[in-house]
């Protein structure tokens, strides 16, 4: 946010509409440094686990085409035992790192 704002009144200023699609452009390099912060922080990230937040709380967004099965994804991805044992070791390392 701290990218994306200042270049989207600056590029939005400018160019319009297309202006805030290269302001997401020049945010997009902060990505990268997040990324590697995060990783090095709580090492290598399990993206099947990451599908599955992705799941849990995007297909939500939907409910209005699905009806109430939108929410399963998220229901399944709570009750998950390997959901909590995940929450709990990054708690820990974090708490470990920053408290």
């Amino acid at each position: 946010m701290t990218i994306l704002f200042p270049a989207a009144w600056w590029f939005v200023g400018r160019l319009g509409f297309v202006g805030y699609g290269l302001a997401e452009l020049a945010a997009f390099a902060s990505y990268v440094v997040i990324h590697r912060y995060f990783t090095s922080v709580l090492g290598a990230l399990d993206y099947k686990a990451v599908l599955w937040i992705v799941l849990a709380f995007g297909s939500p967004l939907f409910w209005q085409f699905l009806g109430v099965w939108a929410f399963l994804p998220f229901v399944l991805w709570l009750i998950s035992p390997g959901t909590w044992r995940t929450i709990a070791l990054y708690a820990k390392i974090l708490g470990g790192r920053h408290g």
